[in-house]
């Protein structure tokens, strides 16, 4: 076996994968976030926030092993996501996504 082979299978190709996820999902989230802003500001929409603010609660938030990211009073909001229909400034409210 190449030297090669066994860093990639060791523990430097894990922990740099690990650490590739966690900016891939930082991007993501400041990129929903930043249009939902700018969609807010301009059309007073916050589907695009709503969405950001779901999605960083999925993919940053830290939440104990077996326990859902999300409550039950938390997930609204999705059928008025999923059918277009207006988000009120409530449905971050509840998330956490907004004052």
């Amino acid at each position: 076996m190449h030297a090669r082979t066994r860093i990639a299978f060791g523990r430097p190709l894990a922990e740099a994968r690990a650490f590739a996820d966690a900016l891939y999902h930082v991007l993501a989230t400041s990129l929903l976030l930043a249009e939902g802003q700018r969609l807010r500001d301009g059309r007073d929409d916050f589907h695009k926030l709503l969405v950001g603010a779901y999605y960083a609660r999925r993919w940053l938030a830290a939440t104990a092993p077996g326990m859902p990211a999300f409550g039950v009073g938390e997930l609204d909001a999705l059928p008025a996501l999923a059918q277009w229909a207006p988000i009120p400034r409530e449905a971050l409210t509840r998330l956490g996504g907004l004052p």
